[in-house]
Protein backbone atom coordinates (compact mmCIF):
# COMPACT_ATOMS: atom_id res chain seq x y z
CA UNK A 1 0.00 0.00 0.00
CA UNK A 2 2.58 2.53 1.22
CA UNK A 3 4.52 2.15 -2.43
CA UNK A 4 1.78 2.35 -4.40
CA UNK A 5 0.49 5.09 -2.52
CA UNK A 6 3.98 7.07 -3.36
CA UNK A 7 3.91 6.40 -7.04
CA UNK A 8 -0.09 6.49 -7.38
CA UNK A 9 -0.03 3.31 -8.78
CA UNK A 10 -1.21 0.33 -9.18
CA UNK A 11 -5.01 1.69 -7.84
CA UNK A 12 -5.54 -1.92 -6.03
CA UNK A 13 -3.55 -1.08 -2.98
CA UNK A 14 -4.62 2.48 -2.95
CA UNK A 15 -8.43 0.99 -3.30
CA UNK A 16 -7.99 -1.25 -0.10
CA UNK A 17 -6.51 1.49 1.96
CA UNK A 18 -9.61 3.56 1.05
CA UNK A 19 -11.61 0.91 1.56
CA UNK A 20 -10.33 0.72 5.20
CA UNK A 21 -10.80 4.02 6.20
CA UNK A 22 -14.51 4.42 4.28
CA UNK A 23 -15.37 1.17 6.69
CA UNK A 24 -13.98 2.71 9.49
CA UNK A 25 -15.47 6.23 9.06
CA UNK A 26 -18.75 3.95 8.76
CA UNK A 27 -18.32 2.13 11.33
CA UNK A 28 -18.01 5.85 13.54
CA UNK A 29 -20.30 7.25 11.88
CA UNK A 30 -22.93 4.14 12.88
CA UNK A 31 -22.12 4.13 16.57
CA UNK A 32 -21.98 7.36 16.92
CA UNK A 33 -24.79 9.39 14.66
CA UNK A 34 -26.82 5.83 14.45
CA UNK A 35 -27.83 7.19 10.94
CA UNK A 36 -30.41 6.08 8.25
CA UNK A 37 -28.91 3.53 5.97
CA UNK A 38 -28.76 6.05 3.38
CA UNK A 39 -26.99 8.48 5.09
CA UNK A 40 -24.48 5.93 6.51
CA UNK A 41 -24.17 4.55 2.81
CA UNK A 42 -23.05 7.66 1.75
CA UNK A 43 -20.77 8.62 3.91
CA UNK A 44 -19.19 5.72 3.02
CA UNK A 45 -19.50 6.38 -0.65
CA UNK A 46 -18.01 9.86 0.05
CA UNK A 47 -15.00 8.75 2.09
CA UNK A 48 -14.18 5.83 -0.11
CA UNK A 49 -13.51 7.92 -3.15
CA UNK A 50 -12.36 11.05 -2.18
CA UNK A 51 -9.29 9.00 -0.36
CA UNK A 52 -8.56 7.58 -3.04
CA UNK A 53 -8.80 10.29 -4.97
CA UNK A 54 -6.72 12.41 -2.66
CA UNK A 55 -4.05 9.35 -2.27
CA UNK A 56 -4.01 8.86 -5.86
CA UNK A 57 -3.35 12.39 -6.88
CA UNK A 58 -0.69 12.85 -4.73
CA UNK A 59 1.01 9.90 -5.58
CA UNK A 60 0.52 10.81 -9.31
CA UNK A 61 2.24 14.27 -8.57
CA UNK A 62 5.38 12.46 -6.13
CA UNK A 63 5.76 9.72 -9.13
CA UNK A 64 6.22 13.21 -11.72
CA UNK A 65 7.98 15.32 -9.13
CA UNK A 66 10.54 13.18 -6.99
CA UNK A 67 10.63 16.28 -4.42
CA UNK A 68 6.98 15.84 -3.17
CA UNK A 69 7.88 12.48 -2.10
CA UNK A 70 11.21 13.56 0.26
CA UNK A 71 10.84 14.28 3.29
CA UNK A 72 14.24 15.82 3.07
CA UNK A 73 12.90 18.75 1.13
CA UNK A 74 10.30 21.69 2.86
CA UNK A 75 8.00 20.47 -0.40
CA UNK A 76 7.41 17.18 0.94
CA UNK A 77 5.81 18.68 4.16
CA UNK A 78 3.86 21.01 2.38
CA UNK A 79 2.45 18.60 0.45
CA UNK A 80 1.41 16.03 3.16
CA UNK A 81 -0.27 19.17 5.48
CA UNK A 82 -2.44 19.31 2.30
CA UNK A 83 -3.12 15.94 2.14
CA UNK A 84 -4.05 15.42 5.26
CA UNK A 85 -6.01 18.97 5.14
CA UNK A 86 -8.25 17.07 2.70
CA UNK A 87 -8.55 14.43 4.60
CA UNK A 88 -9.64 15.90 7.24
CA UNK A 89 -12.11 18.49 5.81
CA UNK A 90 -14.15 15.55 4.67
CA UNK A 91 -14.26 13.78 7.70
CA UNK A 92 -15.02 17.25 9.00
CA UNK A 93 -18.38 17.18 6.08
CA UNK A 94 -19.08 14.29 7.04
CA UNK A 95 -19.20 14.39 10.71
CA UNK A 96 -21.49 17.51 9.87
CA UNK A 97 -24.22 15.25 7.94
CA UNK A 98 -24.17 13.00 9.91
CA UNK A 99 -24.90 14.99 13.26
CA UNK A 100 -27.47 17.24 11.58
Amino acid sequence: MREAKRKGTPIGPIALHALIHAVLVGVAVAAIARPDPMLLLGAVTVEFWTHMGIDWFRGRMSAQRPALADPGQPVFWTVLGLDQLAHGLVLVGIASLALI
